[in-house]
């Protein structure tokens, strides 16, 4: 069974079966592994002869490879390898299928070096798209006081939505404190831009819907129009939201600042 030579990514071995087909199975390569534990180990040396084999990496990584790659990332990341971590930025590992797993183990154990390493690499911090799981990464830290400071203060835009079209300042509206969303309004955090005051009245945060009211929220707006599947909704006002969850406080609140329009 003969091994027929292919990148130093992956490997492919051809097997002819009884029948007369003749049928592939691929694994990583042996230096990837050996990349593995080097990124374990800390043996920068050896990371860099082997990244100089293995990149430019082809736009078309395959899929194995792309796992196995992104792991070891995520290996040298949680060793805390910084040297390491940003020589492979540095070589093609930033996009988001190579990266996702070394951010997330810097996320978890709240590493802001590692985080800054990310960003002095060019990784944005405001990175988001389909099927980029906890994007943007501050919607996520909302309420980690460390994590928040450190990725507003580094760019980290309140104002940005996932993939569902949901900002972190609408997610502090309903599950965050009023000093959170005092500063996410100092750093550029825009009521009049989202549905965080919708996200308020829904759940008769009235402290919170002062301060977006304070800065500027229309009472009267309607719910934008969010991506499918999650469109599909007749869009609300802040005093449907009041309403729809019996937050009477809320409702009398808003129809006192102007509140009229309803659209369910």
């Amino acid at each position: 069974m003969p091994f027929e030579p292919t990148d130093d990514l992956v490997r492919t071995e051809y097997v002819t079966l009884a029948s007369g087909y003749r049928i592939s199975t691929t694994s990583v390569s042996p230096l990837l592994q050996e990349l593995e534990a080097a990124c374990q180990s800390g043996a920068a040396d050896q990371v860099q002869q082997i990244l100089e084999r293995i990149t430019p990496l082809p736009a078309h990584i395959p899929g194995k490879a792309q796992s196995y790659l992104a792991r070891c990332l995520g290996v040298a990341v949680e060793q805390q390898h910084h040297h390491i971590v940003r020589a492979m930025l540095q070589r093609g590992f930033l996009p988001y299928l190579l990266s996702n797993s070394g951010i997330h183990a810097a996320f978890q154990t709240r590493n802001t070096s590692m985080l800054k390493t990310f960003i002095e690499c060019g990784w944005d911090v405001n990175e988001t798209g389909p099927d980029m799981s906890m994007r943007p990464l501050l919607r996520h830290a909302v309420n980690d006081a460390l994590l928040r400071s450190f990725l507003l203060a580094h760019g980290g835009n309140p104002n940005t939505q996932n993939s569902r079209g949901l900002t972190t300042l609408e997610t502090a509206a309903q599950w965050s404190s009023a000093d959170v969303v005092k500063e996410l309004l100092d750093y550029g955090g825009d009521p009049t831009a989202d549905d965080c005051l919708i996200h308020a009245a829904e759940v008769g945060r009235l402290d919170i819907a002062k301060l977006f009211v304070e800065r500027g929220a229309n009472v009267n707006a309607l719910e934008k129009v969010l991506p499918h599947p999650w469109g599909q909704r007749r869009r609300r006002t802040a005093l449907d939201a009041a309403i729809q969850t019996n937050n009477l406080e809320m409702v009398e609140w808003l129809e006192a600042h102007g509140a009229t329009a309803r659209n369910v």
